[in-house]
């Protein structure tokens, strides 16, 4: 059973608005899996603050996305208000040197 670990949106993901994450395409690891694979998703994995946050399945199979495609709708679905607040916050923490172009999403039910 795979697990993904997340670090910000805690919130968002125990009230079930964030169904949704995007991850670099690093490997293809995350392509091996199919809609209805089981998930588990942990708030800081490998950490002394690790706590199981849900139990799930994968509500369609994982897909590519090219980040010239990212748009509102996929940000909403991600857990923020914009497209604009994803690049304000997740981009000029985590990507700010940006090397990946292409990520993987990941949805569960």
């Amino acid at each position: 059973m795979p697990a993904i670990s997340f670090s910000t949106m805690k919130d968002k993901i125990l009230n079930g608005e964030k169904k949704q994450t995007i991850r670099p395409l690093r490997t293809n690891y995350w392509l091996k899996f199919k809609k209805g694979d089981s998930l588990v998703g942990y708030w800081k994995m490998r950490t002394s603050e690790c706590e199981k946050l849900f139990e799930s399945r994968l509500s369609e199979d994982p897909f590519i996305i090219d980040l010239s495609n990212f748009n509102d709708e996929l940000m909403i679905r991600d857990g923020f208000s914009s497209l604009k607040e994803a690049l304000q916050k997740w981009f000029s923490v985590k990507y700010l040197n940006l090397v990946y172009m292409e990520f993987v999403v990941l949805r569960w039910k």
